[in-house]
């Protein structure tokens, strides 16, 4: 009898180990978004570029390099805020393959231009690729990409978002590396 137990009782915590094992699978496989932002180098902002960015509280209209404001000049190295984006890597319904997406929201006006690129790379084979994107847009302040498929086989993707915006024709924004990890099986 006591034999019986104890294959039983094994029997019970190798089902909780296999439970355990499937749903920690499942959190990873789990789509992930990360927010990014976008920001301006106000140092190299002149003219009008500069007179919009300081009118609207994107650089600041006097200081120096220590204190992170912009002079009169454009020669400051401050870091202006234009907005955020998003990178999404998800799993595919067919297997191997991963989709990639990404949004930019300004923060500081209409986005007239956005460029983009989406590296990946799957941790566990080494694959890399590249998803790129981008066109002149029709002045909002909202743009989301078409979805991007990718044949990356199974394992833990790295995507890797870059780029730049234009806001108002004026302001260049940088969209700031941003880092999603998805499953794909």
């Amino acid at each position: 009898m006591r034999k019986v137990v104890f294959v039983k009782s094994a029997a019970f915590v190798q089902l909780v180990i296999l439970i355990l094992l499937a749903s920690a699978g499942s959190a990873q496989a789990q789509d992930r978004t990360v927010i990014g932002s976008m920001s301006v180098d106000c140092s190299t902002l002149a003219g009008e570029a500069l007179q919009y960015a300081q009118d609207n509280d994107i650089c600041s209209e006097s200081g120096d390099a220590t204190t992170g404001g912009v002079t009169g000049a454009g020669t400051g190295t401050s870091s202006g805020k234009c907005g955020t984006v998003s990178l999404t890597v998800e799993n595919w319904p067919a297997p191997d393959q991963a989709i990639m997406s990404m949004k930019a929201v300004s923060s500081v006006g209409m986005i007239t231009q956005l460029s983009y690129n989406i590296a990946w790379r799957n941790n566990d084979t080494g694959k890399v690729g590249v998803q790129s994107g981008g066109t002149p847009i029709h002045a909002s302040s909202l743009y989301k990409s078409p979805i991007h498929l990718a044949i990356t086989g199974r394992g833990i993707i790295r995507g890797v978002l870059n780029g730049q915006a234009t806001v108002n024709a004026l302001l260049a924004c940088t969209i700031n590396p941003t880092i999603a990890y998805g499953a794909v099986s």
